[in-house]
């Protein structure tokens, strides 16, 4: 009797090891697949250096995730999803362009624990003032290079469709 329970106990233990080893590590990561996206992003026939570019799906419900990037000196941009530069989920986009700048009375000591902030207090006060006081002040601001209006996917007019098949490098150009 007793050998008949120690059996089911390995039997039993040898289904959960089986049980557990499908699900693994690497297993489903419940990620919907991605296609790579690159493309250039200019005003007229200039580069923009330094832009985030997000690519908000048309429909959330159905495809889920954003997809960023941040263009190169050359205006150039490779969307990630889930990982540095694997694309974004096959689908309508809507689109977004943000560039921002330090305000001109910022500048990194300001910024920095510790540095010599405006007037002469600590970039440290700065700091905690700006994140932490009632205004919340924000140390950026939209870079005038893009146009406000690009800042918001439902107003920029932006849209692209992100084939599964690839091929999808989009160039940008912004009315200036």
């Amino acid at each position: 009797m007793n050998r008949k329970r120690v059996e089911r106990w390995r039997v039993g233990c040898v289904l959960v090891v089986v049980m557990l080893s499908q699900m693994g590590c690497g297993g489903s990561s419940g990620r919907i697949p991605t296609s790579p996206v690159s493309g250039t992003v200019s005003v007229g026939d200039k580069p923009i250096a330094g832009a985030d570019v997000t690519f908000h799906p048309a429909d959330n419900e159905k495809q889920g995730r954003p997809a960023f990037g941040k263009t190169n000196d050359a205006g150039e941009f490779t969307l990630s999803t889930y990982d540095d530069g694997d694309g974004a989920v096959p689908g309508e986009y809507k689109i977004s362009i943000v560039k921002q700048s330090l305000r001109p009375d910022m500048d990194v000591k300001t910024l920095t624990p510790g540095g010599q902030g405006p007037g002469g207090g600590s970039g440290t006060d700065v700091y905690k003032k700006m994140t932490l006081g009632n205004k919340r002040e924000k140390p950026t601001v939209n870079d005038a290079a893009v146009p406000p209006k690009y800042s918001d996917h439902e107003k920029s007019g932006l849209k692209r469709t992100v084939e599964a098949s690839g091929g999808n490098v989009f160039n940008i150009k912004l009315d200036g």
